[in-house]
């Protein structure tokens, strides 16, 4: 998908650079997000697309929120969105969130999301998961460096520290770590993937993904992903379009590259031996290395109106023409 790559300095009156992505779509909406009510705004503007065009946003700061994009599978999410090397904190919690796939992301299309640091608690039913909760359609979904160490809680089975469900979608995640815990009502069927917790249909690529969760998952069955490929939900960590896949258990089982890594600096080193500085320590811990501020290959535009992209109530229309 070509993609043109734009910076913006919005008026005086929002204060700092934003980003927007112009894709292969009608066209493509942009929302700042710097705090809950923004985070309002971008979920209410996802409802809106219903899935017809791509919704971009980028985190300005670090935020705590208990709505959950992409509510509906007609409304899927679709679109950019780029953490800027920030944490969003997720409380996604009560009754009314006890339900299939509950994660931030409940339901995507095709999706990036990359630089993002997500912690906090989510409760819900099968697929529950602390990014993504389920792919619709055959998505091409990419995650780039991301950290998540949400506490997942599901009333079923198949849940999971990344995404819930991948379906068919073909799924590529980069330098990207969960250190959380999960937990499910513990019947004998019930399944965790620490990475993924069902899927296969489409394709998964990995390459440098570190399982790092405690040990105090609750599950009849646990692993890296569950791969429902052949029918058997046979476990998977990785395959020939993979590597370096790492977990700090001792199931050598999990078909990961590496198991029982426990020490940081080691998996730091062996992250960083694949791909040179895209790892380091943050508070003790081996983590990817976040982008943040970037303008690289950004071209400057002035705020308001320029050509065919216009600002209206915080947003940034971009025609598919412009």
């Amino acid at each position: 998908m070509k993609k043109i790559l734009l910076a913006l300095t919005l008026l005086a009156s929002f204060g700092s650079t934003l980003w927007v992505e112009k894709a292969s779509a009608a066209k493509v909406v942009f929302v700042p997000i710097r705090n809950y009510d923004d985070w309002k705004t971008f979920r209410d503007e996802v409802g809106r697309a219903n899935g017809q065009y791509w919704v971009d946003a980028r985190l300005e700061a670090d935020i705590t929120v208990d709505g959950t994009i992409g509510w509906t599978e007609s409304a899927r999410y679709r679109g950019t969105f780029d953490g800027n090397g920030h944490t969003l904190n997720v409380n996604i919690t009560g009754d009314v969130h006890k339900v299939r796939s509950a994660a931030p992301f409940r339901y995507v299309g095709d999706v990036t999301i990359r630089d993002l640091r997500v912690t906090g608690k989510v409760n819900g039913d099968i697929h529950a998961a602390g990014l993504i909760g389920e792919c619709i359609g055959s998505p091409t979904v990419t995650l780039d460096r991301v950290w998540v160490s949400v506490d997942v809680t599901s009333a079923s089975t198949h849940a999971a520290g990344i995404i819930g469900h991948a379906q068919a979608a073909n799924v590529y995640i980069n330098d990207s770590r969960y250190d959380g815990n999960i937990v499910t009502n513990s019947s004998n069927s019930s399944i965790v993937g620490c990475i993924i917790g069902w899927g296969g249909e489409g394709g998964w690529t990995f390459h440098r993904v570190y399982n790092c969760s405690p040990s105090r998952h609750i599950a009849n069955y646990i692993c890296f992903c569950v791969d429902s490929s052949s029918g058997t939900g046979k476990h998977w960590g990785s395959n020939s379009k993979s590597s370096l896949t790492i977990t700090n258990t001792s199931w050598s089982d999990w078909k990961v590259t590496y198991y029982n890594k426990t020490d940081q600096t080691e998996v730091m080193n062996l992250m960083n031996g694949e791909r040179a500085n895209s790892w380091h320590l943050v508070d003790g811990k081996a983590v990817p290395v976040m982008n943040q501020g970037s303008t690289e290959g950004w071209i400057t535009l002035s705020g308001g109106s320029n050509g065919s992209y216009v600002l209206q109530s915080g947003h940034y229309y971009v025609p598919n023409n412009a």
